[in-house]
């Protein structure tokens, strides 16, 4: 049996070696499409009336269904982002030499990979493991207990209102600051 943590640690090495090759802007976008899909995934279960109520007829399960979904396709989306040969080329101050490009691709990597990882994580979590495969931590194991730790830092737990308000408005203003 492997850990919750050390598949999420590799998860997270994946998506560092992801980002390297994609480069810094790209991965900003998905860094940026997966707080959006938190930020979905809030206001949906806030403010639409009877919207959580539907999904949780299928049990906890259901609501994992529809939250992860959310989550996997907007961040899909987010790697789907245009090819832009202005920020590659160095024809804007967006472009920057290799190394460092590389290097905050790997910074966002790992970013997009706790985002991603870390929220579908989060939502088995909220849905009891409901999961034959994958059982919940032991609190009696040590690797159980940061498992258990663990799961109050995964971003559904940290990107709430207004942090979630912050990270949006900020991501959206370097956007606009890149691009325009």
């Amino acid at each position: 049996m492997i850990s919750l943590v050390v598949v999420f640690s590799m998860f997270i090495i994946l998506f560092a070696i992801i980002g390297v090759t994609r480069g810094r802007t790209r991965e900003f976008l998905v860094s940026l499409s997966a707080i959006v899909a938190i930020f979905i995934n809030v206001i949906l279960e806030t403010y639409v009336v009877g919207y959580k109520e539907a999904i949780m007829k299928n049990g906890p399960q259901g609501l994992f269904w529809v939250r992860g979904a959310i989550m996997v396709i907007v961040v899909f989306l987010g790697y789907l982002s245009p090819n832009l040969p202005f920020l590659i080329t160095g024809q804007n101050q967006i472009a920057t030499p290799r190394l460092k490009n590389g290097f905050l691709g790997l910074v966002f990597g790992a970013i997009n990979g706790y985002l991603l990882i870390g929220s579908l994580w989060s939502y088995m979590a909220d849905a009891n493991y409901p999961f034959a495969i994958i059982s919940a931590p032991d609190k009696m194991t040590a690797m159980g207990k940061t498992a258990i730790d663990l799961t109050q830092w995964l971003p559904p737990h940290f990107f709430v209102p207004p942090m979630l308000y912050f990270a949006l408005a900020f991501g959206f203003v370097l956007i606009l600051g890149a691009f325009v």
